[in-house]
């Protein structure tokens, strides 16, 4: 409730002001939520600079394969020479969506890149577009998304996948201020078999993080 209120009043003071409860689990990787079997297949969107893929592989070791994206022109060679080691890994330098196609979109280096759909700025430099449905043909386990607002998208964008394979899901959803409730409608449209946790971690805004599983 405490988050809700938070987002709602747009006010952080309430995470201090208030008892929330805060997670020192890892976020996104939850194990009392995210359980996966050794042929695990993870999509990480947002990839950054591979240290989610990292923990990933730190907490749960075996793994049949991974993809990851990051638009970043910036960050997209630190990601690459920080995976190179690690086996069976797809690196893409390109952003998911719910269409394939170009979009604007600002390269900041720091992570927090977006797209810009403000037809008038047309200087931020430009990404290519996939799915997640269209680029990934076998079956998904796990999927984490930290997209700076794209998340919606992305998820309609894999609603095939969502609907066949009930991967895990570890999306946060802090945003945009209405993303908590628009993803969780995504999902539910897709496969309305899903049990959902709010998790958060830290006393902000960030990091707050929506998860589905069967």
């Amino acid at each position: 409730f405490v988050i809700l209120l938070a987002r709602l009043k747009k006010d952080p003071s309430l995470f201090i002001e208030r008892e929330v409860y805060v997670s020192e689990l890892e976020p996104c990787f939850d194990k009392n939520i995210v359980k996966l079997n050794n042929d695990c297949v993870y999509v990480d969107c947002g990839g950054y600079i591979g240290d989610t893929v990292k923990k990933f592989i730190n907490i749960f070791g075996v793994y049949k394969k991974i993809y990851v994206y990051e638009p970043d022109k910036m960050l997209f060679g630190k990601l690459s020479k920080n995976l190179n080691r690690y086996r069976n890994i797809v690196i893409r330098n390109i952003g998911v969506s719910d269409t394939a196609g170009k979009v604007f979109f600002n390269h900041d280096g720091l992570g927090s890149g977006r797209v810009n759909r403000d037809a008038n700025n047309k200087d931020t430099g430009s990404i290519e577009l996939t799915t997640i449905d269209e680029d990934i043909k076998e079956p998904i386990s796990l999927i984490k998304m930290d997209i700076e607002g794209e998340e919606r998208k992305a998820l309609a964008g894999a609603a095939k996948h969502i609907a066949d394979d009930s991967p895990v899901l570890a999306i946060n959803v802090y945003h945009k201020l209405d993303d908590i409730v628009a993803c969780f409608n995504v999902i539910k449209n897709a496969n309305k078999n899903y049990r959902f946790y709010l998790r958060h971690y830290g006393h902000s805004f960030i990091k707050t993080v929506l998860y589905a599983e069967i």
